[in-house]
């Protein structure tokens, strides 16, 4: 088998793929669009955690990142405001250790479920579940 390169288009980035969906869930059912209400506590909190934030590249990304990963984990995590607080110190780390913010995200889920006060049965404690003794590291 001959394996001819030459005839491969460049692959878009990810993330245009990403928006391209989101655009076409956005203007497929405008009806469904239009009814949903923003609530303006949220929006305000966004804001605020939006001016907060200094680990992004602009405000656009921000707005993008935090209103999508908001979203998301607002299935376990009702409080908005402590939502927010966890995403703009797990993106904030995240970047000051040259780490992907969602793998930070994936391990939160899967170690505590987003409970803060998270104790195991061995005393692994927080949203990451790290023993004490790290601590004194």
């Amino acid at each position: 088998m001959i394996n001819d390169t030459t005839n491969m288009a460049p692959r878009p980035f990810p993330w245009l793929a990403v928006m391209a969906c989101v655009l076409a869930i956005l203007f497929a059912h405008p009806a469904q669009a239009s009814n949903t209400r923003v609530d303006p506590e949220l929006r305000d909190l966004l804001k605020e955690t939006i001016n907060e934030s200094n680990s992004f590249h602009d405000r656009f990304d921000a707005e993008v990142w935090l209103v999508d990963m908001s979203t998301r984990l607002s299935r376990w995590l009702r409080d908005d405001q402590e939502r927010l607080q966890i995403l703009r110190l797990v993106h904030q780390e995240a970047a000051r250790h040259d780490l992907d913010p969602e793998l930070v995200l994936a391990v939160i889920h899967v170690e505590s479920m987003y409970d803060r006060f998270a104790i195991s049965s061995v005393g692994a404690q927080g949203l990451m579940q790290v023993m004490p003794f790290w601590k004194n590291e």
